[in-house]
Parts: C-alpha cells; sequence; structure tokens
C-alpha cells in the first residue's frame, strides 16, 4: 500500500489515508469532511 494524505478541499482538515496503489506522483488527495458538506448543503438548500 502507498499510503495518500487525504484532506477536507474546502478547510484543510486531515481525514485519514487512503491507498495510492503504488503512485507516488499524487503525495495528497482531497475529500470533503462532515462538518463542510453539512455546511455546503445548507447552502445549496437555501440558494434554491
Amino acid at each position: 500500500m502507498t499510503p495518500i494524505k487525504k484532506v477536507c478541499a474546502w478547510c484543510q482538515s486531515h481525514l485519514g489515508f487512503v491507498d495510492g496503489n503504488g503512485r507516488l506522483d499524487f503525495p495528497v488527495s482531497h475529500g470533503l469532511c462532515p462538518a463542510c458538506k453539512e455546511k455546503i448543503l445548507a447552502e445549496m438548500a437555501a440558494a434554491e
């Protein structure tokens, strides 16, 4: 396993590690933490 650090794309909080399948050219992957996900969904709902 080649660990890649996963961080929130909005707030940069650490979300753990994912398997990089041997790739070394991408040291960081992005996702959404639960807090940012809820905030974004609430903002989208308010915009409708």
